[in-house]
């Protein structure tokens, strides 16, 4: 029987990087302040996806996103609790986001073994280290072990979950990140240097976390955080996911550091300039056909929401969710507005690409007087679609919209 004698390590966080959670916690949080009542001015407390991407990029954990919101971005106006039979005035605010938190928790671990997915990849590289007899593998996660323990369970198993060398939860550590005390944890009950770790992160805080405990970083960025300056922060390679520019091995990983280079995945990683619609004509050709792809995916997702919004749930659907209450008397998807709007965000992300890819093959041919094959304007065109019936090409460029699909389609969860 071998034993492994680690050399490196190889440490995962959890939500964004294992799987997309991020909309599941958004949607647990607002489902945990509807069933506590809370308002602020008699308006009902709510996330937007908007707000909760700029939320999670700067505060990590549960309890510190709602002190930040109600100190910071309410300017210290705490919400008033209208739930029958809680006691706000005996509780305090301390007491309150811990049964907020709980609350969340209880939603969160309903929804999370039905709608999360892992993330494409992760759990071949995954498999992979822990086969390895030189790589410790390990989980990092801010999540507090209730909602952390539900998520690895059901997506990464027990079989994998008992091969891994260090597993910490929020719970384990008393700073959460941007602070490094996780993964200053992780790196003393390994034994190991923290030059020989790399992290895989998908936020700006993980990364900074990574960073400030002084270990390599690669990010796999989400919809959510796409558009953070991840290698203006540090960050030592980023990616959209571990297969979408080509499969992120251990070698491509491991390999420079072996060798004594800094330099991971070079010939896969997003170039400098990054990805996405503010990359105008820099992006390069992987850039654009993986930013293209999101695009059409999304097209699921405008169909779905069209054609599932008045459907309301059955009997069966509300009892199998029992008392999950602030679902049950919804309608299953989002509002006619909603949809156009959104798919005038989709077309405007469309353009703007399709504007980049021109402006990129100008620049080239003016540079060198021929666009070659390689140039953005020998890539397949983008069709310019303004009817709202023939979305087959075009869709949204969130790349959770897989998740968002499965969502709707299981009508509990408001798409708010």
């Amino acid at each position: 029987l071998q034993t492994k004698v680690p050399e490196y390590a190889l440490l995962f966080d959890c939500d964004g990087v294992i799987v997309e959670t991020e909309e599941l916690h958004r949607l647990a949080y607002n489902g945990a302040f509807e069933d506590f009542g809370l308002q602020i001015d008699g308006k009902q407390v709510e996330w937007t996806v908007e707000y909760y991407d700029k939320l999670q990029n700067t505060v990590g954990g549960g309890k510190p996103k709602m002190n930040y919101h109600f100190t910071e971005t309410t300017k210290g106006v705490w919400p008033v609790v209208t739930k029958e039979g809680y006691n706000e005035k005996n509780a305090g605010r301390v007491k309150l986001v811990d049964d907020l938190q709980d609350k969340k928790t209880e939603i969160y671990k309903r929804i999370v073994s039905e709608a999360a997915e892992a993330r494409p990849g992760v759990l071949a590289l995954m498999d992979a280290a822990i086969e390895a007899d030189d790589i410790a593998v390990g989980i990092c996660s801010a999540s507090t072990r209730a909602g952390f323990e539900k998520v690895v369970d059901s997506i990464v198993g027990k079989e994998r979950l008992d091969k891994l060398d260090v597993i910490i939860a929020g719970d384990d550590v008393t700073a959460k990140k941007p602070d490094p005390m996780i993964y200053n944890l992780a790196a003393k009950r390994l034994g190991l240097d923290a030059q020989k770790c790399v992290v895989i992160e998908d936020s700006l805080v993980g990364l900074r976390a990574a960073k400030g405990a002084g270990m390599k970083c690669l990010v796999t960025y989400t919809a959510s955080t796409a558009a953070e300056d991840f290698y203006g922060e540090g960050a030592d390679a980023k990616v959209p996911d571990l297969t979408a520019n080509g499969v992120v091995t251990l070698d491509a990983i491991f390999g420079p550091l072996k060798k004594g280079s800094d330099e991971l995945i070079e010939t896969i990683r997003d170039s400098s300039a990054g990805a996405g619609v503010g990359s105008s004509a820099s992006m390069s050709k992987a850039d654009v056909d993986a930013y293209i792809a999101k695009v059409k995916a999304g097209v699921d997702f405008v169909a779905k929401a069209r054609e599932a919004r008045n459907k309301p749930l059955t009997k069966e659907q509300i009892a199998a969710y029992g008392d999950f209450a602030p679902y049950n008397d919804r309608s299953a998807g989002i509002s006619k507005e909603e949809a156009d709007a959104y798919i005038a965000k989709v077309k405007a992300g469309v353009d703007a690409v399709a504007a980049a890819r021109v402006a990129a093959a100008e620049e080239q041919a003016a540079t060198i007087g021929v666009v070659s094959d390689a140039a953005p304007k020998e890539m397949p065109a983008v069709k310019d679609t303004t009817e709202d019936v023939d979305w087959g090409v075009i869709g949204g460029t969130d790349p959770m919209l897989a998740l968002r699909k499965k969502l709707l389609s299981m009508k509990y969860a408001p798409m708010r």
